[in-house]
């Protein structure tokens, strides 16, 4: 009898510290970190299905944490939350090397249309000082030399804002410019 009421002690003190597993505060820390990394490169933008699923992964885990911490605590098991951080961990891993690969796509493009559009207004500025003025164009001269002015200004933007790591405005003001010098060069004399 002896025997049976410490085994019977035994396995109640056993189940009871399985059931009071601590949540995984670490793995959390870890997924919150490794979203935020992933933020930072604005995987969003660049990797938005991996992203997401790392999001909704994220907030699965939420769930199950808060699902268990409802529950009475010898009852608690946190293996499901710990699993779904450990996936989102990796999720928003993956999604900051989708990201940070696409970015450096966006970088190089920005680089090759600023250097590119700067060196088509430099060959149109010689063209146009290689223009006669007369007295029937001379207004038009001067316009199209302030619009090649204007087009370095917004290049020289550009270049700032790729100067500063700021590769999407670049980009985008980069193909802006590229567009109009384009036009620009399809009507000049």
């Amino acid at each position: 009898m002896k025997r049976i009421t410490s085994l019977s002690i035994c396995l109640l003190l056993a189940v009871m510290v399985a059931g009071c597993s601590s949540p995984p505060e670490e793995a959390e820390t870890q997924a919150d970190a490794a979203i935020a990394e992933a933020e930072a490169v604005k995987a969003a933008k660049y990797a938005p299905d991996t992203w997401k699923m790392a999001e909704d992964t994220l907030q699965a885990a939420r769930t199950a944490l808060a699902e268990q911490e409802d529950r009475f605590t010898l009852f608690r098991n946190y293996g499901d939350a710990e699993r779904l951080l450990d996936r989102t961990i990796a999720l928003a891993n993956q999604a900051k090397t989708e990201a940070e690969a696409q970015l450096e796509i966006v970088r190089d493009e920005a680089r090759q249309i600023i250097d590119r559009t700067t060196a088509q207004v430099d060959s149109l500025s010689d063209r146009l000082a290689k223009i006669r003025p007369r007295k029937d164009n001379r207004a038009d001269i001067e316009m199209m030399k302030q619009d090649l002015l204007a087009f370095a200004q917004q290049l020289e933007e550009a270049e700032a804002d790729f100067t500063n790591g700021d590769y999407d405005g670049a980009h985008t003001k980069a193909v802006a410019v590229e567009e109009k010098v384009q036009a620009f060069a399809e009507n000049m004399p």
